[in-house]
Order: C-alpha cells, then sequence, then structure tokens
C-alpha cells in the first residue's frame, strides 16, 4: 500500500514550496470510528508520508483521552521521534529520475468511471499508476509523481524518464510538453490506452503524442498468450525465460518503420493446457515498441503491464518494468538483499542523504495488521556519505565504502528504520 506516498507526491507537484500535510484515519473501521486503527499500520502510513517530506495527523475525534485508548502510545511515540528529527524532515529534496503522470481526467472518464478505488474488473489508469508506482518502488527506483492538467517542459525536464500510466484522456497541451520533453532528450514510457480520448473522455481524432504511431484502437484480449522475447538483455532480466505470459487487454497499433519491437505475441491459445501449447515462432503483435524521436525516445507497451503487476505482483513484469526504466536513467541508486517488501525511500539533505526502510511484510491476503520483523540484510546506496546515524534511535551506524557505493548492515527491522547519512562536510563540522 502506496497511499500515502502517492499522496504526498502529488501534494509536493502542486506545492513544492510547502511541506504536505496528510490526515490520516486512526480508526480500525471506516463507518465505526471509534475504534483504534491496529497500531503497525498507522505508524506504517504515517512515516511513509513523513519520508516523502510530508507532514502527517491522525484524524482522532476529542483528545488524546480516548476511550479506546489502545493507538495513543503509538501516536505519542512517532509524535516524539519527528519532533527530535524534525531538522532531518524539513527540506528534503527528492532524488527522483523517474516521474509518473497521474490524471484525474483518466480517472474521471476512463474505464474507472470516478471511482478513486478504481474497477478490479475493468482496470484503468488507477490500477495502472498504481502498479507501475509499486513496480518503480521494487526496483528501488525514486519516484516523482506529476499530476496531469499542468505539464510543462521545465518540470519534465527534472527527469530522465516521464510514465504515462495509461493515460487514456490526455489533453493537447501535455501532449504538447511530452513531445516537447521527447525531442529535447527525454524518455517516455507509455503504457496500454494512453491518448485514446481527449481531457474530456472524448475518442481522439488523432494519436495524442507525435512519437506515437497511431491511436490504441480497440484492444483484443489475450488470455492464454506469451510475450516473446528477442532482446538478450530482456532475457537476462526475467532469469533467462524465452517467454512471460500475457492477460488482459493488448492494443494491436501499426508499426512505423524504424520502430524497434520486442514482446511480441504468441497466441493466445484456446487449449492452454501445458500439453498441448508450444510457445514456438517469433510471435507477431509486438508488446514493446520504441521509436526515436529528436534527441530522445518513447516506448509504448500497449497493455497493462501496470494493472496485471498491482493485480498479482507478476515478477517478470516488474523485471522488463526495470529494463526499460534501467535503459532510460541508468541503475537504480540503492541495491539490497531485502525482500522486496522492504520499501526504501531515499531523499537528499543539506546534510547528506536521508533513507528510510519501511517493513510492508504482513499476512498475505489481508490488511496489514502488524508487520513482520525482519533481520539481517545489506543496503547498498550510492553516496557520498561518510558516516551514518540511526534517527529512530540516536545510534550511529557501522558503514563501509564500495566504490561509489556505501554499505549498510540491517541487523533487525520492525516497522521502520531511519537513517541519516552524513555528508563528509558533517564530518569536518564535527571534528572542528
Amino acid at each position: 500500500n502506496h497511499w500515502a506516498a502517492e499522496e504526498a507526491l502529488a501534494a509536493r507537484a502542486v506545492r513544492p514550496d510547502c511541506a504536505p500535510l496528510l490526515i490520516h484515519t486512526a480508526s480500525e473501521f471506516f463507518a465505526s470510528r471509534q475504534t483504534a486503527m491496529p497500531a503497525a499500520r498507522f505508524v506504517r502510513n504515517a512515516i511513509q508520508a513523513c519520508a516523502h517530506g510530508a507532514n502527517a495527523a491522525p484524524a482522532v475525534n476529542g483528545t488524546l483521552d480516548q476511550d479506546d485508548p489502545r493507538l495513543v502510545p503509538q501516536i505519542r511515540s512517532l509524535g516524539r521521534y519527528l519532533e527530535r528529527n524534525a531538522s532531518w524532515y524539513a527540506g528534503l529534496r527528492s532524488l527522483a529520475k523517474v516521474a509518473l503522470v497521474r490524471s484525474e481526467d483518466s480517472l474521471n472518464w476512463g474505464p474507472d468511471a470516478g471511482r478513486m478505488a478504481g474497477q478490479p474488473g475493468t482496470p484503468g489508469h488507477v490500477a495502472e499508476f498504481r502498479g507501475c508506482y509499486e513496480m518503480a518502488a521494487q526496483l528501488r527506483h525514486p519516484c516523482a509523481v506529476l499530476p496531469a492538467g499542468g505539464l510543462n517542459a521545465a518540470d519534465l525536464a527534472r527527469y530522465g524518464a516521464v510514465v504515462l500510466p495509461a493515460v487514456s484522456c490526455l489533453g493537447a497541451e501535455d501532449a504538447a510538453a511530452i513531445d516537447a520533453y521527447i525531442v529535447d532528450g527525454g524518455a517516455a514510457i507509455v503504457t496500454a490506452d494512453t491518448g485514446a480520448c481527449d481531457r474530456d473522455g472524448r475518442p481522439a481524432s488523432g494519436h495524442a503524442l507525435a512519437a506515437m504511431p497511431a491511436l490504441p484502437g480497440v484492444p483484443l484480449t489475450v488470455f492464454g498468450a506469451y510475450f516473446k522475447l528477442a532482446d538478450p538483455a530482456l532475457r537476462r532480466a526475467v532469469g533467462g525465460a524465452p517467454h512471460v505470459g500475457a492477460d488482459g487487454e493488448f492494443w494491436s497499433p501499426p508499426v512505423p518503420a524504424g520502430a524497434t519491437c520486442d514482446l511480441r505475441l504468441v497466441g493466445p491459445f484456446r487449449n492452454n493446457a501445458p500439453e498441448f501449447t508450444t510457445v514456438a515462432g517469433p510471435g507477431d503483435a509486438p508488446g514493446l515498441i520504441a521509436l526515436r524521436r529528436g534527441a530522445g525516445r518513447m516506448v509504448w507497451l500497449p497493455w497493462r503491464i501496470g494493472a496485471l503487476f498491482h493485480a498479482a505482483a507478476i515478477p517478470e513484469y516488474a523485471a522488463l518494468f526495470g529494463r526499460v526504466l534501467e535503459e532510460a536513467v541508468g541503475p537504480a541508486p540503492i541495491r539490497t538483499d531485502a525482500p522486496d517488501a522492504v520499501e526504501c525511500i531515499l531523499y537528499a539533505h543539506d546534510r547528506g542523504e536521508v533513507l528510510h526502510l519501511v517493513n510492508g511484510a504482513a499476512l498475505q491476503s489481508k490488511p496489514l495488521v502488524g508487520t513482520t520483523p525482519l533481520a539481517g540484510f545489506e543496503v547498498r546506496v550510492r553516496s557520498l556519505a561518510v558516516s551514518a546515524v540511526r534517527l529512530d534511535s540516536g545510534a550511529p551506524l557501522a558503514l563501509r565504502r564500495e566504490g561509489e557505493e556505501v554499505v549498510l548492515r540491517i541487523d533487525r527491522l520492525d516497522v521502520f528504520v531511519a537513517i541519516a547519512l552524513l555528508a563528509p562536510s558533517e564530518c569536518l563540522i564535527a571534528t572542528n
């Protein structure tokens, strides 16, 4: 669940000079408000927002003298922690090279039909956006969120890659800004039916982006099909597999000369029993279309890679997405042997960097009630830091350097760990 991060990042984009305030429910039941939320869920949500430079406030009815006081100790403890470390949470600066576009128009006029949580049976922009964000977070790429409807060249130029996740309703002004960004050397990654309609939900009369070869058109259903991988780098990304499974909606636009294509579709097969299925041949319509325009490029994944990942956490999809991102922005600044359930949030600070490790390990298939403690993993951060301090405990943390990376050992992770990575100038100040 990255709700708090999504909202904090969207708010930072709207008012970059003002720290957002996220008001969190402290109730376990939506309609029965005088029930205390499980402490681990509240702390995880709140610290996720704070790690992105937002302020977090619990929505508690009345004073801290509650009828159900079980959450009060955690509210006090988190508040005191944030007060002690206020200077580290002020002035956090984004290190994101990747930006995701969030489109209210696509939410309102696209397949989601205005439902804030999306449509589980007919996924649209909401599921695609959340899945793309989840993949980027799992790949340890810091992200920004840019609200559609006000994209401009100055904002876009900060990023090596801009992702348009099923932005089905795309306005002409935003499209022009994306086109200019690509021509100037940027990389746009678009998925599914991006640009199928204008910002008011009317079917587009022509392809919205100059770099796109055509309108998305009418989708096919590819349940029981496969994507054939031709590029050796893509195969390596998925552990050497020659193909990955396909599902959901798939768009098959005309492909212009000069495009680089991969993930070609094989099938779908009516009888998909293993003994009757042979994934043979090079495949047909591409699931990855890359086009150069000016100094930049556009990559179109004409299927719902994000929504499928959001629903089923398909690891090959994250690996494919990661390969596309790495071609645009290079490797992520964080590497770790921790499980994917550990969210890594890294920001720059005047005194160095601030790294949060947030534990999402919990009982599967249920809302987070309590986290499962994790032990014994390393985190590698591309940083100039020469020392580290645990903000949550105040204790120094051993750090060693290997090339451009500093390596940290985490003995135990409960709900979260916050680490200040101190720049060389900080150590000079301390010694003087």
